[in-house]
This record gives structure tokens, C-alpha cells and sequence, in this order.
């Protein structure tokens, strides 16, 4: 049996960023590889702690490990700072942990999990680039393989593609997680093997510990007959740093209320707003505030990825503005429609065109979404049947690539 080394694992803070992780888990275990999984956060993060616990409840095989760098956005300022110093220090060779470069590069291929983290924008931006792309290193110097599951890219500036260039032309094979993402890499590393998939969550499979959470939890609120309209909400910027204007916030959610006050009106509707992010609490609490007198919305607050896929699952549409969600959202076949803020990226554009679903942008100015979901409803045949093609074959091809890869390195090993 092979051994990969997974790096890196998020935390429980996003439901969208665990799904990476546990989608990243059924692909690899799918392929019969034993997985050795390592932190974004180091051992002493709370957030590690609880990570941890809650893979092992549910993928006890998998083994967990802290990571290299101590990195805590919620820590004080003198603190982060002395600890990117230290990060910074680890990647140019001083100060190393041993013992997980031994861990790391003790197994037969590397694999970078996937994400949003080939952006390069600004110094914050490439420093936080460097101390990533520091296991890539390691591998490169210990001759170990690696890969890179599907990722996303934002703008990287000249600094950036400096930094990426050799780290991605090593690899044995990038993933993308959606076209306009195949794109932008192709042309700036037009020597590196890249290939469009999709995002690792779209992987997930059905947990039937997380059915029976689903029921003790929510029963009562899907037993009724109404058809059930899901929202997400979001007024965060890229990399849920900071909220976004005040004028841009008010924008969005009058789209919101416009749609969402249409089927309220509808006595066979029912609204469901969900929050999966900590960070989208007070919006969402605020609009169900606003509306909870009529009777007709529930509120939703819910961080275990695997309860999420069966909420989205019994909910007839999605109108998403997380891009997790959204894919949950799909991976049970429940059809979506998007409203994103441009500068959150490729992804969120890439992901419906991909699916061949219905979105907006924020700087679109639409007044509603009442046309757009209203398609998806009206058709939602034709966009579950595109909706399961499409997931199935993006799982056939990413498998039999790295069963390939799998294959090529034992061809190696033999001839050695």
C-alpha cells in the first residue's frame, strides 16, 4: 500500500475548507493509499485540536500532524509577528523541524490538498506564498514526487510567478479546479503539467453517521411539505479579511431581500438561510431578524461538512453567495445559483459556467434573482441530470491520472 503525505489540512472554522480536506480523503482512500495528513495550523492551535477530533470521528484511518509554521489570524500583532519571523527563518533552511521533514517526505508521493492559494497580489500575499510552498521545497531537495489537487488562482504578479515557477514545473501534475484557473496557469507556467478537474468537496462520499446527525438535529424542519429555497450569505472580502463596504454590503443584500421576500410571498416556499462560515453569523442573523414575524424562514447555523451535504440535499435550490455551498450543494445534486463580488476570484464564475448554472456579480447591479432561479426551477430536471454527468466524469478522469502517476513511480521504483 502506498503512502501519501498530505499537506495542507484546514480547520473546522469554514465548512467550505474542511470539504476541501474530506474530499481530499475519499479521493486518496478511494485509490487504496494510506494518508498522512499535516495542519495548516501547528500541534498547540486549538484549531488543530479540533480538526483533529473531528476527522477522526469520522475517517479514523487518516492520520493528522501539526504543521510547520505557527499561524493564528485571531493571535495579537507582536505575536503573528514573531511568528512569520520564525516561519520566514524555516524557509531559507534555519531553525528546521526535523522531524516533520522526516514525517513529510517519508512516503512515496507529496500532495499539495487543494484550495484558493495561488495568489500573489501583494508582499502579505507572497509571504504567506513562500512559507506554502515550503513542504514543495523539501520534497524537491528529498526527490519525492509531488502533485497538486484542484486549485484555484487570482492574480500573482511578477514576484509571485518568480516564486511559483520552479515549484510548479517540478510537479508530476497541477490540478485546477475550474477553466478560467486552467487558463490563467497554463499561460503564465506554459511548462507545467496542468489539467482542469474540479473541486475536491465534489468528491465527498455520503456518510450515513452524518444522515443520522441530520435527522436527530433538522428533521422537524424538513418534514414539512413546502419546497425548500436555501441562501448563503457573504460581505466579507477575499480571504474573509474584513467586511466590504458599507455601500456594497447595503447593495447586496437589497438583491437579497427582493429575492428572498418572492418566494416568502409563495405559501408553498419556505426560505432557509444557512451560515457554514462563523464569519457570515451577524449578516445572516440580521435579514432573518428582519423577516423571522412572517413564519416563513429558518435560520441555519452549521459547521459539520458532512450534516451540511444532507441539509443542501433535502432543499430545492441553493441561491449561494459561499462558493462551498454551492458545491455541497451539487455534490447532492441540489441545483445552485450564484451571486458573487468580483474580486473574490476565478472560482466562483468558473464553478457555474462549468455546470452550466445561472449567476451574477455584484457589479452587475442586478436588482433581484427571481429570473435566474426561477429557470433553475423551472428546469431542474435537465440541471440535476448535468449536474451528476458532470461530477462523474471529472471523478473518472482525476482518478485514472493519479492511479497513472501512482503506477509510473512503482515502474520507477522496480527499474531502480
Amino acid at each position: 500500500m502506498k503512502t501519501v503525505s498530505l499537506i495542507y489540512t484546514y480547520g473546522l472554522k469554514n465548512s467550505g475548507d474542511m470539504a476541501i480536506n474530506l474530499g481530499a480523503f475519499d479521493l486518496l482512500l478511494d485509490l487504496g493509499v494510506r494518508i498522512k495528513a499535516f495542519s495548516k495550523s501547528d500541534e498547540t492551535d486549538i484549531e488543530y485540536q479540533k480538526s483533529k477530533h473531528y476527522i477522526n470521528e469520522y475517517y479514523p484511518t487518516v492520520q493528522l500532524f501539526g504543521g510547520p509554521f505557527k499561524y493564528n489570524r485571531d493571535e495579537g500583532k507582536l505575536k503573528s509577528i514573531s511568528n512569520h519571523f520564525n516561519g520566514y527563518i524555516k524557509t531559507v533552511g534555519l531553525n528546521e523541524d526535523q522531524k516533520f521533514i522526516q514525517l513529510l517526505t517519508s512516503s512515496d508521493f507529496i500532495i499539495f490538498n487543494g484550495g484558493n492559494l495561488l495568489r500573489s497580489e501583494s508582499l502579505i500575499d507572497y509571504a504567506r506564498l513562500r512559507a506554502l510552498m515550503y513542504p514543495l521545497k523539501k520534497a524537491y531537495e528529498k526527490k519525492v514526487p509531488y502533485i497538486m489537487l484542484p486549485h484555484s488562482a487570482s492574480v500573482i504578479n511578477k514576484r509571485g510567478k518568480k516564486l511559483l515557477s520552479s515549484n510548479l514545473n517540478e510537479a508530476k501534475q497541477i490540478f485546477t479546479r475550474e477553466d478560467k484557473s486552467y487558463q490563467y496557469l497554463s499561460e503564465m507556467f506554459p511548462e507545467s503539467k496542468i489539467e482542469e478537474s474540479i473541486d475536491l468537496a465534489f468528491f465527498i462520499k455520503d456518510n450515513d453517521k452524518a444522515k443520522q446527525e441530520f435527522q436527530k438535529k433538522y428533521n422537524d424542519t424538513f418534514n414539512k411539505t413546502s419546497s425548500k429555497i436555501a441562501f448563503t450569505l457573504r460581505t466579507q472580502v477575499v480571504g474573509d479579511l474584513g467586511e466590504l463596504s458599507t455601500s456594497k454590503k447595503n447593495e447586496i443584500l437589497d438583491v437579497i431581500r427582493k429575492t428572498l421576500e418572492h418566494y416568502i410571498s409563495k405559501s408553498n416556499y419556505e426560505v432557509i438561510l444557512i451560515v457554514q462560515t462563523r464569519k457570515d453569523i451577524n449578516v445572516t442573523q440580521q435579514i432573518y431578524n428582519e423577516y423571522k414575524s412572517t413564519g416563513r424562514i429558518t435560520f441555519i447555523e452549521e459547521y459539520d461538512t458532512l450534516v451540511l451535504r444532507e441539509i443542501y440535499r433535502n432543499c430545492n435550490l441553493l441561491i449561494g453567495m459561499r462558493l462551498h455551498s454551492i458545491i455541497l450543494a451539487l455534490s447532492t445534486n441540489t441545483p445552485s445559483i450564484g451571486y458573487f463580488e468580483k474580486q473574490w476570484g476565478f472560482k466562483n464564475p468558473g464553478l457555474m459556467e462549468k455546470f452550466e448554472l445561472p449567476y451574477k456579480l455584484v457589479e452587475d447591479k442586478a436588482t433581484d434573482l427571481i429570473e435566474e432561479s426561477s429557470e433553475v426551477l423551472d428546469n431542474i430536471s435537465t440541471h440535476k441530470i448535468k449536474i451528476m454527468d458532470t461530477i462523474e466524469k471529472e471523478e473518472v478522469k482525476i482518478k485514472t491520472r493519479l492511479k497513472s502517476l501512482f503506477i509510473e513511480k512503482s515502474e520507477i521504483m522496480k527499474n531502480y
